[in-house]
């Protein structure tokens, strides 16, 4: 059964008994507006945004939403739940995707478990760097893959050269998937590594619109190469639910 968010503002709660309320209720439905969270819980927005500071990564704020804390990607660590609760967030994404269109996949697991949610009945092109990715759409007799090419980087499973740049530059996209190795509403996206932030650069500059996939774990992390700002994607999708950014500005 769904559960409500609403309580009995009467009685007035702690900020603990807050988190676990709003914790237990996002488990049965989608990231709630930090608006909304604030209106139903009687308090302002600003303490629901220390609740969440305080609540040791149970709960996330991103682009205006509240998320329960990360389920991992991990396929080895995770429960059968929580692996398909991450699989319908990816599905329900990737049911958007129409025939005909051209699409980025960028590395990492959490783009290789969207790769394998594509529909084998679909017809599209996908261009990726990540071998995983690749692997993981191979099967799919409808998926036009191109790989882009070059020197292998063993610690992510990519390709990276010159020349496959200058593809990637010279494509149209319809829609990129991207990820990110840390993420932050107000600096923007982060990754670890120069000839990473290249290529994500320049698959959102190519794309019609592109969407950030991370883990909720990584909210907040700021790692070395900034490579993009939080308007720069249409929606971030995480292993908590996906928000559409476009309805924030």
């Amino acid at each position: 059964m769904r559960k409500s968010l609403f309580h009995n503002q009467d009685q007035m709660m702690t900020g603990k008994e807050r988190v676990d309320h709003l914790f237990e209720a996002l488990c049965y439905r989608r990231p709630v507006r930090l608006r909304e969270a604030a209106k139903i819980l009687g308090v302002s927005e600003m303490t629901v945004r220390r609740d969440i500071a305080a609540s040791t990564g149970r709960l996330v704020c991103l682009g205006g939403h509240v998320f329960r804390g990360p389920l991992t990607f991990n396929a080895t660590s995770t429960t059968s739940l929580k692996q398909t609760t991450v699989s319908e967030t990816l599905r329900s994404v990737v049911k958007h995707l129409t025939d005909g269109e051209t699409v980025f996949i960028d590395s990492g697991e959490p783009l290789a478990m969207l790769a394998r949610q594509i529909s084998g009945e679909i017809s599209l092109t996908v261009v990726c760097h990540s071998i995983d990715v690749a692997n993981a759409l191979r099967q799919k007799p409808n998926v036009r893959i191109v790989l882009l090419g070059g020197h292998y980087a063993h610690n992510s499973a990519t390709f990276f050269s010159d020349e496959s740049i200058a593809v990637l530059r010279n494509l149209r996209i319809n829609t990129a998937f991207i990820s990110a190795s840390g993420f932050d509403e107000v600096r923007g996206a982060f990754c670890n590594h120069f000839l990473d932030a290249a290529v994500k650069r320049i698959a959102i500059t190519s794309s019609f619109k592109s969407h950030l996939v991370v883990n909720a774990g990584k909210c907040g992390k700021v790692d070395p190469i900034w490579f993009a700002r939080f308007h720069d994607f249409a929606s971030i999708i995480t292993d908590s639910g996906a928000v559409d950014l476009r309805h924030e500005r």
